[in-house]
């Protein structure tokens, strides 16, 4: 891994000095890391990193192999078993090719009761899921002048929460899509009661613009509380003669997989985590056959 930037942050320099200075420090030292996707480069101010992902399992709402029905110009999807994405300790080898027609520009693929899928959203964790698009003949199809992807969860297709992307927000390739708090989602009408009605809506630029299987695949619905993204260091030396600190922080077949790992923050573990130190690297993809280990030298 070759490190972008590394950053020493002004939280760190608080529990330092605090340490430092006070017979009884009322700081913790640092003793957990996280783990980011597409980080953008970091300040001295940051307090995390850019884009948090679960390392833990945290939960399946859908898996990604079951049917989604659909309606406008989307066509009922299928299953594809060639592009997928691995991940959440489960063995699941199939994701959703998303098939759009020519009758409208609209198309969307619905699964109506998660609970009969998977598991139902809990609208206080946080969320995400996979995109993918094939080639750029496929994302030129998208529509620019405004979204062109918008994720509807709710109690039923008229009372939901919402988010939207734009067509610079994604790319050819994965796109790991994180919605943030489910709770703290767009709001259209009233979601209440059990959160268990799911839909992707796209939009392209042209009525004609067609999806065959394959050209845009949908994968892995899930959810994780601020805990999942959180693990202790393996450990932490003070080397007195050389006047620097190694942490070492370790990631295991099971945790992080399917995603392009670029950034690691450590923190200490009081009550409200400091952001203590910073690292931005290339990206590196964690599968479930590779163990990381990051080494960060304070000195």
């Amino acid at each position: 891994m070759t490190n972008t930037n590394s950053l020493h942050l002004a939280g760190g320099n608080k529990v330092l000095l605090n340490r430092y200075v006070n017979v009884t420090p009322t700081y913790n030292p640092p003793a957990d890391f996280v783990v980011g996707v597409d980080s953008t480069t970091p300040l001295r101010s940051a307090t995390d990193v850019t884009n948090r992902i679960p390392i833990d399992d945290g939960t399946i709402n859908d898996d990604g192999d079951n049917t989604l029905t659909g309606s406008d110009a989307g066509v009922n999807s299928t299953d594809n078993t060639t592009t997928f994405k691995e991940g959440a300790s489960t063995t699941d080898d199939t994701a959703q090719n998303l098939i759009k027609d020519d009758s409208d520009t609209v198309a969307m693929w619905t699964i109506s009761n998660l609970a009969s899928a998977g598991v139902v959203i809990n609208i206080t964790e946080y969320a995400g899921f996979w995109f993918y698009i094939k080639d750029a003949t496929a994302y030129a199809k998208l529509r620019t002048a405004d979204w062109c992807l918008q994720i509807r969860l709710g109690s039923d297709a008229s009372n939901l929460y919402t988010k939207t992307w734009n067509y610079d927000d994604l790319t050819t390739g994965w796109n790991w899509l994180p919605l943030g708090i489910v709770g703290s989602m767009t709001q259209s009408g009233t979601p209440t009661g059990t959160i268990d009605y799911f839909a992707l809506r796209m939009i392209t630029n042209n009525t004609t613009d067609e999806f065959a299987a394959g050209d845009i695949i949908y994968d892995m619905l899930r959810q994780w509380e601020i805990a999942d993204t959180v693990k202790a260091l393996d450990s932490s030396i003070h080397y007195e003669s050389n006047e620097e600190i190694v942490f070492e922080a370790k990631l295991t077949t099971t945790d992080c997989v399917g995603f392009l790992l670029d950034s690691i923050c450590v923190f200490n573990d009081d009550s409200t985590p400091i952001a203590c130190s910073l690292d931005v690297m290339d990206e590196n993809s964690k599968s479930a056959d590779d163990v990381f280990i990051y080494t960060i030298t304070e000195r």
